[in-house]
């Protein structure tokens, strides 16, 4: 599994205020448990 951020989601415009209480500021883990991230981890690592 590949972790892809989409930089355009984090994106404001020139010259416009930013309030953080409009943003989420949580996103969904990309793994299922602790042994699942140390594999994705080292995966990640080897490549």
């Amino acid at each position: 599994m590949a972790m892809k951020i989409r930089s355009k989601d984090f994106r404001v415009g020139e010259g416009k205020k930013v309030d953080l209480d409009d943003w989420p500021t949580q996103i969904e883990p990309v793994y299922k448990s602790k042994k699942d991230y140390q594999d994705l981890l080292a995966k990640h690592v080897a490549q």
